[in-house]
């Protein structure tokens, strides 16, 4: 009880002070201020909130009693109460244990109100509530209260001007433990205008939704502000408003959110809108005017500390500073996605706007319409990456003269390698003029290899394949360790077990023989994917002695056994299998397709005759099989099989019979210019193709044939071919080709195809 008396009379005390601000305005222009600052703020009509019809025609009188305001007051007593509810909070804490229960204490000021560890739901208006802990619910009105839940996974569902809403006041919610779920519409989850708003939530997993100025956002001499100290978080902010008339077409929704701070267009200046995320791996989804965004003389900041992040935006977000104005996206580390619809993101400073986007550390990316760091109508962009293999659009760094001066654009990548879809290459530099300059900077020399690379558990960096000791070299163990070999060998060897699994496989192939014989003898039947990916590391090492072992395996009647031996036989080559897998193609129709593909890997000629017969049985995808083993045999003797799919077959098949004729080479030519005379349109183009890719001299009289056909699809086949040719001639060929073409459609496509061009 003394602890709530004091607090209500801490409460009376902030509102008093507060009053002094307004000791200068007349009661009807305290009147005007009541009625409608909020309607100012907002400027939607949708949400409930409009202003009187005669200030809807001249807002003047409004803003005059506002210049009157005198701010000291509202700051000091927001900083006061502030200071009391900590101390407050300080001295309840010994009630957390065990009371349960309401206390509510009515003060002409507003509501005193305490409650215990139980799940409560807070409903009515108050001036401050209190929550010892438990899993509470805040609906309407008394989601405007000053609030400090001390536990608890809690629901919070504000409306409008909530959830740490400063609106000519100062307004904070503090929840200091649990997974919660914040549900704003407009001036929420930390907002200011005016005056200051903020949420602070120091733990749990939460989820933040709103519509408008949400999530650390600000209006004029406001400051709003969303804390979140960690856990995996998720903030989604938009998706009611259309933004008219600029995206009305393409459907965008204003966010004015996560990080964001407007001003009044042209004469009155913004705020301080700050969205700060302390850890974890959290999601930003926004729409227009987000994530470190900024308009009009004012402040926009979304700060992200560590995590593996993901931000996804429409426009103008992503650190983008409009007119005259600063914003700013800093992520101190992680492997994080940067996301948006259409430009105006990525560090832009626009009409004299200040924008940096700083990402510390990661393998990050940044996708869409991106051009990171620019410079327009005299604004200035900073982008800097400070390391991790990163992949961009591009281009960067590209600033914008305006107004007879230019503007400012610098991107910087501190490290990696990374890509660039245009513009600029790893390590490279690129100066634009008036005034843009984007540099990318190659890793440090790596430090040199340990002096023994085949010292025990240092795994080499790169091809690890060959990292052991002689095979047979180390002795032979139990069942039980040769077991414990095994089930770390089928680790998946990336990330923090790779040295892990090549340890094991370096153990297995010194052992030799009796471990691939164990391997095959005890493990085969219930290999899975990773098993067989250490089965063929192992085996294909210790060498064709152990591909004599999986002779017997080829026998037996056990489905799985078969179908891992016979996988085994493709990646291991083992020559010594062919008996068993010809037999298998002759006798066996449940086993054929793989029995193919063994086939295939062996280059068993003699199978050919059996594979093409056995294709009448087969499905398109039993025919992309026979396809590409008869590729890998090479022999003549199929190639009526593989033309005939050039017109009927499925598309994957038809490309997979080209790369076959292509493989076997000379006996293919012949049928390969028949088909490329063709009048159908898709035989054609694809003998085209694979002539091109055979690159014989005779292909050359096939391709000038039709270098002048009606149809401009079987021209652009032409070109294609002789551009990737080397044989003597069709460097020529290709030239005087391209000279006669005419057809936008063919010229755009080869420009498409030119290699100096820096792309992915």
């Amino acid at each position: 009880a003394p602890i709530l008396a004091r607090l209500a009379g801490a409460y009376r005390t902030s509102r008093r002070e507060r009053e002094k601000a307004f000791a200068g305005l007349s009661p009807e222009q305290r009147k005007l201020l009541d009625e409608n600052l909020v309607a100012l703020v907002v400027e939607e009509d949708e949400f409930g909130f409009r202003l009187s019809p005669a200030l809807q025609q001249d807002q003047r009188p409004l803003w005059a009693a506002l210049d009157l305001v005198k701010w000291g007051p509202i700051w000091r007593s927001g900083l006061f109460l502030m200071l009391e509810i900590e101390r407050a909070c300080e001295g309840l804490k010994p009630l957390r244990g065990d009371w349960r229960g309401t206390v509510r204490i009515e003060t002409p000021e507003g509501a005193i109100e305490l409650s215990g560890i139980g799940p409560d739901r807070h409903e009515q208006a108050a001036a401050i509530i209190i929550d010892l802990g438990g899993d509470d619910s805040y609906v309407g009105a008394a989601c405007q209260a000053w609030i400090v839940d001390m536990g608890g996974n809690d629901r919070y569902r504000g409306g409008s001007v909530s959830l740490g809403a400063g609106i000519l006041d100062v307004r904070v919610l503090w929840d200091q433990e649990g997974d919660d779920i914040y549900e704003g519409e407009a001036m929420t989850e930390g907002f200011g205008a005016f005056g200051i708003g903020l949420l602070l939530d120091d733990k749990g997993n939460d989820t933040y939704r709103a519509q408008l100025y949400a999530q650390g956002a600000s209006r004029t001499w406001g400051a709003g502000m969303l804390a979140d100290r960690t856990g995996d978080d998720l903030y989604q902010a938009g998706g009611r408003v259309i933004h008219k008339p600029l995206l009305e077409k393409e459907r965008a929704t204003f966010g004015m959110a996560q990080g964001f701070s407007i001003g009044y267009r042209p004469d009155r200046s913004g705020g301080i809108g700050i969205l700060w995320d302390g850890a974890g791996d959290d999601v930003y989804m926004g729409g227009t005017y987000t994530q470190g965004a900024s308009y009009w003389f004012s402040f926009g900041l979304l700060v992200d500390d560590s995590g593996n992040d993901r931000y996804t935006a429409f426009y103008y977000s992503q650190a983008s500073a409009m007119h005259l104005t600063v914003a700013a996206l800093i992520d101190g580390a992680g492997n994080d996605i940067y996301a948006a619809h259409m430009g105006a993101v990525h560090a832009i400073g626009h009409d004299w706007g200040v924008a940096l986007l700083w990402d510390k550390g990661g393998n990050d990316v940044y996708s869409g319409d991106s051009a990171p760091g620019v410079g327009v109508a005299n604004g200035i962009g900073i982008f800097v990456d400070s390391g991790g293999d990163d992949r961009y659009v591009g281009p960067p760094g590209v600033a914008n003269p305006a107004r007879d001066s230019g503007s400012v654009a610098i991107f910087v990548d501190l490290g990696g390698k990374d890509r660039y879809g245009r513009g600029l290459s790893d390590g490279g530099l690129a100066l634009h003029s008036r005034w843009g300059v984007a540099r990318d900077f190659e890793d440090p020399p790596a430090p040199a290899a340990p002096k023994d690379p085949t010292a025990e558990g240092t795994v080499p960096a790169t091809d690890p394949q060959k990292w052991h000791g002689a095979v047979g070299s180390r002795a032979v163990g139990t069942d039980a360790e040769l077991e414990k070999l095994y089930e770390e060998a089928s680790l998946w060897a990336v990330g923090s077990t790779r040295d892990r699994a090549w340890t094991a496989r370096r153990a297995l192939v010194e052992i030799g023989l009796p471990a691939a014989r164990f391997m095959v003898e005890k493990k085969l039947a219930s290999a899975q994917s990773l098993n067989i990916e250490a089965f063929t590391a192992v085996l294909g090492e210790i060498g064709a002695e152990s591909g004599k072992l999986l002779v017997e395996p080829l026998r037996s009647k056990d489905r799985a056994t078969l179908e891992n031996a016979l996988r085994l036989v493709v990646s291991l080559r083992a020559t010594d299998a062919r008996d068993e897998v010809l037999r298998l193609l002759k006798e066996s129709r449940e086993m054929r397709r793989a029995a193919i593909g063994a086939a295939g890997a062996l280059a068993l000629k003699e199978a050919v005759p059996i594979i093409v017969d056995s294709a009448k049985e087969l499905d398109a995808f039993g025919h992309l099989s026979v396809a590409k083993a008869l590729g890998q045999i090479g022999d003549a003797s199929a190639v009526p099989w593989l033309a005939k799919n050039f017109e009927d077959a499925e598309l994957p098949v038809r490309e997979a019979s080209a790369d076959a004729l292509v493989k076997i080479g000379q006996p293919a030519l012949e049928t390969l210019a028949k088909l490329a005379r063709s009048t159908k349109t898709i035989p054609s183009r694809l003998a085209l193709r694979a002539l091109g890719e055979l690159d014989k001299p005779e292909s050359l009289g096939a391709l000038r044939e039709r270098s002048g056909d009606p149809d401009w699809g079987v021209r652009l086949s032409v070109l294609v071919a002789l551009k990737g040719m080397k044989t003597d001639g069709a460097e020529l060929a290709y030239k005087e080709t391209l000279a006669k073409e005419k057809d936008p459609r063919v010229t755009r496509a080869i420009e498409s195809l030119d290699t100096s061009r820096d792309k992915w």
